[in-house]
């Protein structure tokens, strides 16, 4: 193993790679493109010029790039990877030293190069590890991503499983060189073989998830173990030492966050390689190999995690420069114009079947395809981009049909307004932007779970696998919707504690992926907020959900949505497309969107459910409402009214109104306003007679009277 901080000496090792080196982090420019061998590489590390701040560094990537661009005109993006070189690893955890994993890897006898970061200090080290391949990885992207991942897989294996989740991503590049106010970079190296040319690897290691660092940061283990690993792996095969390096070695495991059963195969996998050293005591040698199992859970209970998981915060002191802080401030980012912000999570509230989850399938086709089939961004255009939605209550075929019901109907639209080429687009984009992942019955699939203490903590594993699964699709720019927040969480939405813990997990996902969001639909019990009807439910819709406020309270936008009762809808909305039928099953749906932070209130909109699909309705005048009424219902009164005036009955107008019969057929509310206009109108007319002088006939008998028909009957 080398260290070096100022000049890297010729490399004895022809083999060299290809790196891509980026002016920045936006991925639209190359500056170099080349074969460079690791040692080359280290060079370029170690002479790179000095620059202000972070975000004027280069990157670099061990892998070609096609001619491909990004929606973003980048050329660095997963799907314009052509071939990849080698695997970077990225370590933010702040343990273990860049020298400890060189010294684990120039004992596999594996060619590497590490090279420290910017933030990297004494106190919390960070780094990042180049390691070559001796042939490249080609094929489709998918293809090249297996492979890689494998590879990075192995290598974190033999690092202690620390590796960061990032390391996974295929076209995630890394900054080098040095700021202007920071040490420069350490550098160190090991020498071998290309780990595709090593034999006897190990199995491969997933990541930690993001918060945990790859290590166990409340354990005291890395302080009170004592030496290095490759000073325990030495001692093992020098034949001299076995038991104490081997307890240490498990510990040192356990304490970087490797699971047991992967500590336990790492370890016998040691043994077995320096079974030859201990030919002359095999005796003890399967001592300790049977002992393995025990050594390793005894290390796990001492220095493993200690439940709940509880990361080392990521502290950065900002300061605001005086030719800064007059610039032009930028605007709020949305994913949907003013309705979905970035970086946060989004609620929508509403009680037992107000049309929460359709609603959000609407979100997501909006952003997935760009037409806003709603209205809801008020003819702001939308770019079209990736959704991912997580199902926790509906089967595959259920929520299948569900979408597929509003895509038909989009699509049926499109190619009547716009044509066929405009409603293909609209599916190519649902083929390419539309992902959902299916959690309904899994046991322990929810974003935050108890301990064996019965704490609630992140549930790591499934977010980390989670978002693994989403930056395959796309690494920014991603919109999830979680459906319905109640079931993709555990304990009592109540408790203040466990809602703070789904607070974090919340806003982990939405702010992993740069320029991302999340959206959660979210039941609500509380009375005020159940309707939706209240003046006030602008300021109801920013609480309105079940169990703790702080769901609402840190939502940077929220929804709600509530049907409104059959009475408001006869007087506002009766005729046109809202039918008796309308109005009898309460098919409209009133939404608030009241709260978005630093930003203005928005109005409310009225929807209609039908067949599966929501549709804008809006507020009809008095005037409107009348005519409708009297359209679909004229003949109906007048008939009723001839008939008994026929037999020499004239009943009056508050007769009518309380008629049943009447009543059910047209509805009360709506009965009122048709005699009113039957009378405006004078379809009926007042008579006096004996025994009611405000009596009622009918004066346009003319459409009642049926013509005969040629027979004459």
């Amino acid at each position: 193993m080398e260290r070096r901080k100022k000049q890297a000496q010729p490399s004895k090792i022809e083999n060299s790679i290809f790196v891509s080196i980026f002016r920045n982090k936006s991925g639209k420019v190359l500056d170099r493109a080349e074969r460079l061998t690791l040692d080359e590489i280290e060079k370029l590390i170690l002479d790179e010029a000095p620059v202000a701040k972070k975000d004027d560094q280069r990157l670099l990537k061990l892998a070609k790039f096609g001619d491909s661009l990004s929606r973003h005109k980048s050329i660095r993006h997963d799907d314009n990877v052509v071939e990849v070189h080698g695997i970077e690893i990225d370590y933010d955890g702040g343990l273990v030293n860049a020298s400890e994993v060189i010294q684990i890897l120039q004992s596999r006898n594996i060619e590497a190069l590490a090279y420290t970061t910017t933030s990297n200090t004494t106190d919390n080290p960070r780094w990042r590890l180049l390691v070559s391949l001796q042939t490249p990885l080609i094929g489709d992207k998918n293809n090249i991503k297996e492979k890689r991942s494998y590879y990075c897989g192995i290598i974190n294996t033999l690092i202690g499983g620390i590796a960061e989740r990032e390391s996974f991503t295929l076209s995630l590049a890394y900054f080098f060189g040095r700021l202007n106010d920071k040490s420069p970079p350490e550098t160190y190296r090991s020498r071998g073989q290309c780990i595709d040319e090593t034999v006897d690897l190990p199995n491969p290691t997933n990541s930690r998830a993001r918060g945990v660092s790859g290590a166990n940061t409340d354990s005291p283990a890395p302080a009170r173990i004592k030496g290095s690993p490759i000073e325990d792996i030495q001692q093992i095969a020098s034949g001299e030492h076995i038991r104490s390096p081997l307890l240490r070695l498990t510990a040192r495991y356990t304490s970087m966050g490797v699971p047991p059963e992967e500590t336990k195969v790492l370890v016998r996998a040691l043994l077995e390689e320096h079974k030859q050293a201990w030919e002359s005591r095999p005796d003890l040698w399967n001592e300790m190999f049977s002992k393995v199992d025990r050594m390793t859970e005894s290390a796990f209970k001492k220095y493993g995690p200690n439940e709940p998981t509880r990361s080392k915060p990521e502290l950065c002191l900002s300061r605001f420069e005086r030719d800064q802080v007059l610039m032009p401030v930028e605007p709020e980012r949305f994913l949907l114009p003013g309705l979905i912000p970035v970086e946060s999570y989004s609620l929508i509230a509403g009680a037992l079947s107000s049309f929460k989850t359709t609603f959000l399938h609407h979100l997501l086709l909006t952003r997935a395809t760009g037409f806003d089939a709603l209205g809801l961004c008020e003819n702001t255009l939308v770019e079209p981009g990736p959704c991912v939605l997580l199902n926790y209550e509906d089967s595959d075929q259920r929520i299948s049909r569900r979408i597929k019901l509003l895509i038909q109907d989009q699509f049926r639209s499109i190619q009547y307004a716009q044509g066929n080429d405009s409603a293909n687009r609209f599916l190519e984009l649902i083929e390419e932007n539309l992902s959902s992942v299916t959690l309904t019955g899994q046991h322990n699939a929810g974003i935050v779970r108890k301990n064996d203490r019965f704490t609630i903590v992140p549930n790591d594993e499934l977010i980390e696998e989670l978002l693994n699964k989403i930056v395959a699709i796309a690494d920014r720019s991603v919109l999830i919707g979680l459906d319905p927040l109640r079931l993709a969480i555990t304990g009592s939405q109540n408790d203040d504690d466990g809602a703070d813990v789904v607070v974090h997990a919340l806003n982990m996902i939405a702010t992993s992926l740069p320029d991302s969001a999340l959206v959660a639909t979210s039941h609500t019990t509380k009375t005020q907020a159940k309707s939706g009807a209240s003046s006030s439910s602008r300021m109801d819709a920013a609480y309105a959900t079940s169990g703790s406020a702080l769901f609402s309270q840190h939502a940077r936008s929220n929804f709600h949505l509530g049907r409104i009762s059959k009475s408001e809808i006869e007087r506002n909305f009766f005729g046109g497309d809202v039918t008796q039928e309308d109005v009898e099953l309460e098919t409209i749906t009133r939404l608030t969107h009241g709260r978005l932070s630093n930003g203005p209130e928005s109005g409310t909109r009225f929807f209609q459910m039908r067949g599966g699909v929501l549709r804008p309705v809006s507020y009809l005048s008095r005037g409107q409402v009348s005519e409708a009424i009297a359209e679909d219902h004229k003949e109906t009164l007048l008939t009723e009214i001839y008939k008994q005036n026929q037999i020499g009955i004239y009943p009056s107008k508050s007769a009518l109104e309380e008629d049943e019969q009447l009543a059910d057929q047209i509805g009360r509310n709506n009965l009122r306003k048709l005699i009113l206009t039957a009378l405006e109108r004078q379809w009926i007319t007042n008579v006096s007679t004996t025994k009611n002088r405000t009596a009622l006939q009918v004066t346009d008998v003319d459409d009642l009277i049926e013509e005969p028909d040629e027979s004459g009957d």
